[in-house]
């Protein structure tokens, strides 16, 4: 298979409530998160009435997710947009960090830690990831706070 990059958006699928991201979706399973949210002027709304300032139609959002591999093929992570919900950012709550995994067969080869001058917090931030040969990726909030991950590029096979 020829690698294959592409930046995952999410604008495509359903935003009603419990409406769950299809296995297989843009060649990953993908767990952990909560419904699809909706933009609406900018601000995504999420099905328990929170918002963020995640950019596009659509975001997932939670506390942590994990992307898989559907096909078991290695895959990179290049960048995302992450961005803290607005209960977050607005409420001057201490600092959250997002910790991102990498891993190949359940064993962790890649960490990342963003934490607020990373700047997620202050509104949609693209983020440069450049994790590699991964089979499993998760994005994990160090907080009990929600936020909000879009446009996910990535590249796919060898």
């Amino acid at each position: 298979m020829m690698p294959s990059t592409t930046t995952i958006s999410f604008d495509d699928i359903s935003n009603d409530p419990g409406v769950a991201v299809p296995a297989g979706y843009e060649g990953f399973n993908w767990t952990g998160y909560d419904p699809i949210t909706e933009s609406f002027g900018g601000d995504v709304h999420t099905a328990s009435g929170g918002q963020s300032q995640a950019p596009g139609k659509h975001s997932l959002k939670g506390l942590g997710f994990k992307m898989t591999s559907a096909s078991g093929s290695k895959f990179e992570v290049h960048s995302a947009i992450i961005a803290a919900d607005s209960g977050f950012s607005d409420n001057g709550a201490a600092a959250m960090d997002v910790t991102l995994i990498g891993r190949v067969s359940g064993n962790e080869v890649f960490r990342k830690i963003l934490n607020r001058s990373t700047g997620y917090d202050q509104g949609p931030t693209e983020v440069k990831i450049d994790c590699k040969d991964v089979d499993e990726f998760e994005f994990i909030a160090s907080a009990a706070e929600a936020f909000d991950v879009d446009n996910v590029k990535v590249t796919i096979g060898e």
